[in-house]
């Protein structure tokens, strides 16, 4: 292959033109890329589906080839390498969150011990299954079981058979690999022009503080540290370092998968140990054996999982305590075999982040895999080269030279950290932006004609005293949906900055308005009358935070539920802070405890805290008017909503507060066929990705990317596309009110 290269251009110049190209393509072209994404995806695919074969082969060929002494002294050789790794990659990260500002934290929770923590940690660790571990991509699990399995073969005598099918599965593995080396320039350029195209770049200026610290991070560890240290203990330069691991860099950084590059990172080492005289007949089970679980615990990138933690954290308003800040970082070395997004959100429930922490995550990574792929290709290297050799004997450790090396660019790093930070509080808006920012979206809102009826307007929909389903035959023959809606119901259905009615539940109306193909009317909705109002036929469906009852249950058709949210007190924060369990609630003698005026739950909680004053209430006002002995007992969701737009506020989550709401829409009970239709449209927006998207806005608090076009050159400088934009729309929005009725109309079929 090297030979092949040498006639023309080599592996890393074809990556990279391909990569320039791609990035062109997608710059040009916009989201119409996307077309391409197969292409790429196959080539990552091609390259993944070897990587469990190769990991097994090699650890069970390796170790149980090697005598007992020569594990040990093997184990003896990994371990003081792998701590320094660590080590250094830990103090790069503590010294980058401190640019992130503290966190004014909106929910307070208990400190309890997570029982079902430990057991997951257990299960990344020790394989009970080690075919349901490959199954859910356990990778720790899997290198433990066939650590342990090669050991235990190292005291079989009759296992040659087996070594050599193992040697064969090894062998034929990185060969697969060779010949997909020959599609890499294709898949990079389909790969770059689909990210190029699709990247939304709606987020950047929030997260611009988070992606500066990993850029720099990863690019001072893999390009300056890493291999200074390397060439201060091995007799390696730095520049022969960069040098053999470039085609691995071009590689892992185009594909983001690090087990490409593998080969090239083995060839490196071998070249290493023949400039040493290392002619050992177990050389090469030391390199494989070595390489493949450097590969699985020396992801030295998936450790910035630490950093995302402790930006959400920030990000999100969660102010970790002095326990989560020491189990954080062993809970992430421990976890850190497995797949970055799966310990995010493994850390992300333990530390009670919301679930817009793992889709932001996600969205991150669409650029952050690229720099903490240099840095997984680069502390591969250094974990190949540097543990084989101190095996051997090879090393030389000079101290003054790896003091030096290490500590100039820590410097640097430090003031490039400081440098940001100043930066971002400057000039970034800092925390997440108040609900009364936010607005419905275009896609939600286009071409459904709307209306706001005052509350001293009559009624103005005639109810129907005869026959079935008066609601829906009411939408239909009036061609208008009236939905029962307040204007004070965080983040369910209220008033923005701009006096507009917004909300998840507003978002919804125009859904189901879309679905049916008529207009809608905004009805409002009195808490005192809305169940009496509703049977009256003054609205067709009732909105804005209702919950689940047993007299309404009895009294109503409610929808599917939409929304299951725990208990928690609102108030103001160094208020709330001390209400952490139902004793200290019972122990406040001054709290009074504003609760909804519902005869269920204002029984349960007088009788949970018969010591405590509880007011009932019709409605939360917003904003809030709570003293520092008020309490507001609502669900987490709306709760944190409040907090997150009002400064001082919080809400707090005690054990054995409430029991959990249900928020469902309510209908009238003669109307089966409108209860049905709402179902089924509620199904749909899940199953389509519709719900998770507006969940994301409404109730994390996230404005989403927007699904409008991105900027392209043909678009939005040849202007190409711009004659048909407008048909293009209206054809859209006809094709997506079609494809709701049809839907909504197939699943009412369904037994």
């Amino acid at each position: 292959m090297a030979e092949a290269e040498s006639k023309g251009l080599s592996l890393t110049h074809k990556v990279l033109i391909g990569g320039l190209l791609g990035i062109a393509a997608g710059i040009t072209f916009g989201d119409r890329t996307s077309v391409l994404e197969p292409v790429g995806r196959i080539y990552v695919l091609l390259v993944q589906v070897v990587v469990y074969p190769y990991i097994i082969a090699s650890l069970l060929h390796g170790i149980s080839r090697l005598k007992p002494m020569t594990a040990r002294r093997f184990f003896r050789a990994g371990l003081p390498i792998y701590l320094g790794l660590w080590f250094v990659t830990f103090a790069v990260l503590f010294i980058a969150v401190v640019a992130f500002p503290s966190a004014a934290q909106l929910v307070f929770y208990p400190d309890t011990e997570d029982v079902s923590s430990v057991d997951a940690i257990l299960a990344l660790l020790i394989p009970s299954d080690p075919f349901q571990a490959l199954s859910e991509n356990h990778m720790a699990a899997v290198v433990v079981f066939c650590i342990l399995f090669g050991i235990a073969l190292q005291h079989v005598d009759e296992k040659a058979e087996l070594l050599k099918i193992l040697e064969t599965i090894r062998d034929g593995s990185a060969q697969f690999w060779h010949w997909t080396a020959r599609l890499v320039p294709y898949a990079i350029f389909a790969l770059f022009a689909v990210s190029a195209g699709t990247m939304s770049m709606q987020s950047l200026p929030q997260l611009a503080l988070y992606f500066s610290l990993l850029l720099l991070g990863c690019l001072v560890l893999a390009l300056w540290i890493i291999p200074a240290a390397l060439s201060a203990i091995a007799p390696i330069s730095f520049r022969e370092t960069m040098a053999g691991l470039k085609p691995a860099i071009a590689i892992a950084v185009a594909t983001s998968v690090p087990a490409a590059a593998i080969p090239f990172v083995v060839e490196m080492t071998r070249k290493m140990l023949d400039r040493t005289q290392v002619k050992d007949e177990q050389r090469d089970d030391i390199v494989a054996t070595n390489i493949s679980i450097a590969y699985v615990i020396g992801s030295t990138g998936t450790l910035f999982v630490y950093l995302y933690i402790k930006f959400a954290g920030s990000y999100f308003g969660e102010d970790f305590s002095f326990t989560d800040e020491i189990v954080l970082p062993m809970l992430v070395l421990l976890s850190s075999a497995g797949s970055a997004t799966a310990i995010v959100s493994f850390v992300g429930d333990w530390l009670k982040l919301p679930p817009a922490a793992l889709q932001l995550y996600a969205e991150t990574s669409t650029i952050g895999r690229y720099p903490r792929s240099v840095l997984e290709i680069v502390a591969m290297g250094f974990l190949s080269v540097a543990i084989v050799l101190n095996y051997y004997g090879k090393l030389k450790v000079r101290l003054f030279k790896l003091g030096t090396t290490v500590a100039i660019p820590f410097v640097f790093f430090a003031a490039g950290v400081w440098g940001l930070s100043v930066v971002d509080r400057t000039y970034v808006d800092q925390g997440l932006p108040s609900f009364h920012e936010f607005t419905l979206s275009p896609d939600v809102t286009r071409n459904i004609n709307v209306s706001v009826e005052s509350a001293n307007d009559s009624p103005s929909n005639e109810a129907e005293t005869a026959g079935t389903d008066p609601a829906f035959v009411r939408v239909q023959r009036s061609g208008v949906l009236r939905v029962g809606v307040t204007d004070n119901t965080t983040p369910f259905t209220y008033r923005n900055d701009e006096d507009d009615i917004v909300g998840f539940d507003i978002a919804f109306a125009y859904e189901l308005a879309n679905a049916l193909d008529v207009g809608l009317v905004l009805v409002p909705l009195s808490y005192d009358t809305w169940q009496e109002d509703l049977l009256a036929g003054r609205f067709d469906i009732a909105m804005s935070g209702l919950y689940l009852t047993e007299k309404r249950l009895r009294d109503l058709a409610p929808s599917t539920p939409y929304l299951t949210s725990g208990a928690a007190l609102f108030g103001l924060r160094e208020t709330v802070a001390t209400l952490l369990t139902r004793k200290a609630v019972e122990e406040n003698d001054d709290l009074t405890f504003y609760a909804f005026n519902e005869e269920a739950l204002l029984a349960g909680l007088n009788q949970q805290l018969p010591n405590t004053q509880i007011s009932p209430v019709t409605a939360y006002d917003d904003p809030p008017k709570l003293t520092e002995t008020d309490v507001a007992l609502w669900s987490v969701v709306p709760a944190r909503a409040l907090a997150q737009s009002h400064d001082g506020f919080a809400a707090s989550v005690p054990d054995h507060i409430g029991d959990d709401f249900i928020f469902v829409y309510y209908m009238s009970p003669d109307s089966p066929r409108m209860q049905i239709v709402v179902n089924n449209l509620l199904q749909l927006l899940i199953d389509t990705g519709w719900y998770d998207w507006q969940a994301a806005r409404w109730f994390d608090g996230i404005p989403p990317p927007s699904h409008q076009r991105r900027w392209s050159i043909i678009d939005n400088v040849l202007r190409w596309g711009a004659k048909n934009e407008d048909t293009v729309d209206d054809k859209e929005t006809v094709t997506d009110t079609a494809d709701h009725d049809n839907a909504v109309i197939d699943h009412d079929d369904d037994p």
